[in-house]
């Protein structure tokens, strides 16, 4: 049997196979079932929007990777049945597959993966790429590295893939916008799904951080009241925000000002104070300098949009 890779047109090799030549899609048959794959050939023009889909595809297989392969673009394989391998070469020994997983391919990385055992398994991708890749890393949205993630709840990633999927059947002018606005979902709901399947320590910190950061607090007491040292605090709150401790505290902050702003007149003092800000002039300035506008400005915008 020929396995269907995901970076390879095998339309014109294998027996069989189905291609429609207005949307790109390949679709063909092993044991039964039915196995597909859409591409697109996005512009530069598409890329400079962030993220671009180049292909989304299913398939059921028996057969491994048997040897090293790289690709010239990010790649998300969604393992949904089955079980098998990962080698990354770096990381290694390889690294054991059970469903449901995900687990990421990046850019030039040398890679081989694939089932082990005669039933095969079954799998989603997903290529995409896009000078936005890496302000997904540095918000923790998409790994710095070849990372297997093991995911409870497939099903929202598998909606993402299925319009995705829609999308890309389209004949029309828009799909490649579409479709790189889907890959930005499926970036975002593979985070969240994810994390959900984890409940990780940093999570638990991130949280304890948002509930407390109107409270007049030093980090060093904000550390000591969740357990951990700073350099712990700083360290899950970039992996999981792609931010420092006190730029989420801020974060929170005038967040919570803005709401007071456009959803009452209390005073601004009396708004500094209920967003954290002790001294009111200082609240005012540095607004100003995170939103472009004095907290007055903001107020009377966000009344004129409201009524």
């Amino acid at each position: 049997m020929t396995q269907h890779r995901p970076d390879l047109d095998y339309s014109d090799t294998l027996p069989g196979v189905g291609r429609c030549r207005s949307t790109g899609c390949v679709r063909h048959r092993v044991d039964g079932m039915d196995n597909w794959a859409r591409y697109l050939t996005p512009t530069q023009t598409h890329r400079s929007l962030g993220l671009v889909c180049l292909g989304v595809g299913v398939q059921t297989t028996t057969e491994a990777l048997d040897e090293d392969r790289v690709l010239d673009c990010y790649a998300a394989v969604l393992v949904t049945r089955g079980s098998g391998v990962l080698d990354s070469g770096a990381s290694g020994d390889p690294v054991q597959i059970i469903a449901p997983t995900l687990f990421w391919l990046r850019p030039g990385a040398p890679h081989s993966y694939g089932p082990n055992t005669k039933d095969g398994w079954t799998e989603s991708w997903l290529l995409f790429d896009g000078p936005a890749a890496a302000g997904y890393e540095a918000l923790g949205h998409l790994p710095a590295s070849t990372v297997v993630q093991p995911v409870h709840d497939v099903l929202p990633l598998l909606r993402v893939l299925e319009r995705l999927a829609d999308t890309c059947r389209e004949i029309d002018a828009d799909v490649d916008v579409v479709a790189g606005s889907l890959v930005h979902e499926f970036l975002v709901t593979t985070s969240r799904a994810t994390r959900r399947s984890s409940r990780s320590e940093d999570e638990r910190l991130l949280e304890g951080l948002r509930v407390e950061a109107l409270a007049d607090l030093t980090m060093q007491d904000r550390a000591a009241r969740l357990g951990v040292s700073t350099r712990q605090l700083r360290a899950a709150v970039r992996r999981c925000a792609g931010c420092t401790p006190i730029e989420l505290v801020d974060a929170v902050r005038v967040n919570r000002a803005k709401s007071l702003l456009a959803g009452s007149s209390v005073p601004i003092t009396e708004v500094a104070a209920a967003a954290g800000f002790g001294d009111p002039a200082y609240f005012s300035r540095h607004f100003r300098s995170r939103t472009g506008v004095s907290p007055r400005e903001f107020r009377a915008q966000q009344h004129r949009f409201l009524s």
